[in-house]
């Protein structure tokens, strides 16, 4: 039955009884102990979230941080093997959400159970998780260990969800097993990508590239020529310490090649 698995949950707004204080809502899911047990445990709980001093505070005289931490307290209070994060994250401001994630991953540690974190912010994702699961229309796309999905969509639909703005089509044209590399032609510009022969010779593939890869030739120390493409600046934006660019390749004027870089690590000067 539900109420016998070991799984802690913190909704997305918390859920937290209004009518109730603090070590009220937690002692709420101790109902499987002895009143006079219930207490210590909310308060143990209470502690190790960082709210303790906090017992007697209803939901509205506390901020929104304290709210999640008061939620999270709730869920680890039953010792779970599992805790479920619904976008726990999603309601507070910037500020917080940083000392919250800095918790979060202190409380992993600490209590040494699996954590499921359900997000839609890219950035969250790749902080907290050593494990990432690409879901969509709940169907699983890609999974595995972060940084290997994050570096290496397995295709259009995973680059789409990793935020890739570059996803375009190419034609294999060979594999050198010594050098570890795929050759592809783009509408004439010769690409080399990582060793992948599941393709045949001539068939015809989708490939990416981060916006954060696309660097000016200049600042590569020497690029490969089989991956340098001409382009035009079509437009610019400067955000803060970066620069979004989109680019149009001489060879293919049609497509939109994205780019960013830092202004400060950006050789050349740019203008639309």
């Amino acid at each position: 039955a539900p109420r016998e698995r070991s799984i802690g949950v913190v909704p997305q707004r918390y859920a937290l009884f209004p009518h109730l204080s603090a070590r009220e809502n937690v002692e709420a899911a101790l109902l499987h102990l002895p009143p006079a047990a219930r207490t210590p445990r909310a308060d143990a709980a209470l502690a190790r979230a960082h709210v303790a001093g906090l017992e007697g505070r209803y939901p509205h005289e506390l901020s929104g941080g304290q709210q999640q931490r008061v939620a999270v307290a709730r869920a680890i209070a039953r010792e779970p093997r599992v805790l479920l994060l619904d976008e726990p994250f999603s309601s507070v401001d910037r500020s917080t959400r940083k000392h919250l994630y800095a918790e979060l991953k202190r409380l992993h540690g600490d209590l040494g159970c699996t954590v499921v974190l359900v997000t839609h912010d890219l950035d969250e994702a790749a902080l907290l998780s050593s494990h990432l699961c690409l879901i969509r229309r709940g169907r699983l796309v890609q999974a595995g260990p972060t940084q290997r999905v994050l570096a290496r969509p397995e295709s259009a639909e995973a680059a789409r969800l990793l935020d890739y703005g570059n996803i375009f089509r190419a034609a294999v044209v060979s594999h050198d097993p010594a050098e570890g590399l795929t050759r592809l032609d783009w509408h004439g510009l010769p690409l080399v990508a990582p060793l992948d022969d599941r393709f045949r010779a001539g068939q015809p593939v989708d490939w990416t590239i981060s916006h954060a890869e696309v660097r000016p030739a200049a600042a590569t120390g020497g690029a490969d020529p089989a991956n340098t493409v001409h382009t035009t600046v079509r437009d610019l934006v400067v955000l803060g310490d970066d620069i979004h660019l989109r680019l149009a390749p001489e060879a293919v004027p049609l497509a939109t090649l994205h780019m960013k870089c830092s202004r400060h690590a950006c050789p050349l000067p740019l203008a639309a």
